[in-house]
């Protein structure tokens, strides 16, 4: 059995980092692919990683993409890390909070918004991830994407194995 870790788009795989470190001491094949943030970039990445023995950990916005996911590369089971659960051909920001938010952060000429952690105040940052060196690397690493990746509807055909 592997394990893939399949981190949010918003983030990127440096914030599994420590997990799949931790996984590996315990002697278990923990793979990391880059995530990128359009949907069908996303589940090549991913894919590539799965084979039949494979559990597939979708982290945050990972979540919503996992169904589709299992429908290509048929793991054996998938795990939800704080993440929302699939909805067939619901967007992201069908959920009027979610736009709310998103509706107030700038946008740069491209449409981009700016990297994840950028949304939040420092001290939001500072509790979610308390160890300032790994802040300051997952803050780097995170990319800045488009305001349109969030109205784009994400496809989750029923999937009936292990979650």
């Amino acid at each position: 059995m592997n394990i893939v870790l399949a981190s949010s788009p918003l983030v990127g795989a440096n914030a599994l980092v420590g997990l799949a470190e931790a996984l590996r001491r315990f002697e278990i094949d923990a793979r990391l692919p880059d995530v990128p943030y359009d949907l069908d970039s996303f589940w090549v990445s991913v894919a590539s990683e799965v084979d039949p023995k494979s559990v597939v950990v979708g982290f945050s916005a990972a979540g919503p993409r996992l169904f589709e996911l299992a429908h290509r590369a048929r793991p054996r089971a998938l795990v939800f890390l704080d993440a929302r659960l699939p909805a067939d051909g619901v967007a992201p920001d069908d959920e009027p909070r979610f736009a709310e938010v998103l509706d107030t952060l700038p946008l740069d000429d491209d449409g981009r918004l700016p990297p994840w952690p950028l949304w939040w105040p420092s001290e939001v940052m500072a509790r979610l991830i308390p160890d300032q060196s790994l802040r300051l690397d997952v803050t780097r690493s995170c990319p800045s994407v488009p305001r349109s990746l969030f109205s784009e509807a994400i496809p989750a055909p029923l999937y009936d194995g292990p979650c």
